[in-house]
């Protein structure tokens, strides 16, 4: 009997120690699912805080840089639009200053039709010597005039050059105008992109925090969450941003490479409108 009491205490004394190590060992698994769980919280809030610190750096430097630049270029393009048409205003004042003169020039005849009531004929010596004075002065005046008509038309080559120009700034202007809704838009993504990772990391901070979803609206983005209902929407968003990103800095790359060489075609383009302007441009540079 003793024995049996014995082999019974042994028995248990070994079931007792069995159990407190599968108990020492389950603590030591959770004690190290805790680590990997604190670390997985960890690096997924500060993933979502640099998600978020890099949408606000895209716009303030990406986005809000491009806007103002933008809206420099616009400005420069309105003020040379507006020098421009200033001097298409001046050209028009030019020619129609010119027209009179031509007009009035027209209109004056010889001194004797002039003056036929209070005429007094001369000496023929005098007589002549007036009327090739006459004609001298005749002369010089048709020279002034046929060189008023050279710059008359010159002028009015440069009115159809100016008149061209503005039109080329207003497509500039246009096409630099079509480009806000684009910004508009990668700025919204940015938004959207951020409201997804704020609530996506609202339920992972909280239970870290020990604190259970009591709201409504907590408890429908947890459950959201945890159904991974939220993520494709994420990862739409975020494809759409690196889409805009992606976009602007070609544009950006091709602005400067543009600048320092410009393509052949695009030279050809110039040229040809420069060939196009005709005499004047070579008074406008």
């Amino acid at each position: 009997g003793h024995n049996d009491d014995d082999d019974d205490d042994s028995a248990f004394l070994n079931d007792k120690l069995d159990r407190q190590s599968k108990l020492d060992e389950y603590d030591r698994e959770m004690k190290i699912f805790d680590r990997r769980m604190t670390a997985v919280r960890l690096g997924f809030l500060t993933a979502g805080c640099a998600v978020i610190v890099a949408s606000i750096m895209f716009y303030a430097m990406g986005i809000n840089g491009l806007i103002r630049s933008l809206s420099d270029v616009q400005t420069t393009v309105t003020k040379v639009g507006s020098i421009i048409q200033e001097g298409i205003n001046i050209t028009d004042w030019y020619v129609e200053a010119a027209n009179n003169v031509t007009d009035i020039r027209e209109q004056i005849g010889p001194p004797g039709q002039l003056c036929s009531a209070a005429y007094i004929p001369l000496p023929p010596e005098t007589d002549q010597a007036i009327q090739n004075v006459g004609s001298l002065v005749r002369e010089f005046f048709d020279a002034v005039g046929d060189m008023g008509e050279n710059f008359l038309r010159t002028a009015l080559v440069i009115r159809e050059d100016l008149v061209e120009l503005v039109s080329v700034t207003e497509d500039v202007n246009n096409l630099l105008s079509q480009a806000y809704p684009y910004l508009y838009a990668s700025i919204a993504v940015s938004v959207v992109m951020v409201i997804i990772v704020v609530c996506m990391m609202i339920p992972v901070g909280l239970p870290w925090a020990g604190k259970k979803p009591t709201n409504g609206c907590l408890r429908f983005l947890y459950c959201c969450i945890k159904n991974a209902l939220v993520q494709p929407v994420f990862f739409l968003f975020m494809f759409l941003g690196w889409l805009f990103a992606l976009l602007f800095q070609y544009v950006a790359v091709a602005g400067s490479d543009f600048c320092v060489a410009p393509d052949t075609n695009t030279v050809g383009v110039l040229e040809s409108m420069q060939s196009r302007f005709g005499d004047g441009s070579v008074l406008i540079r």
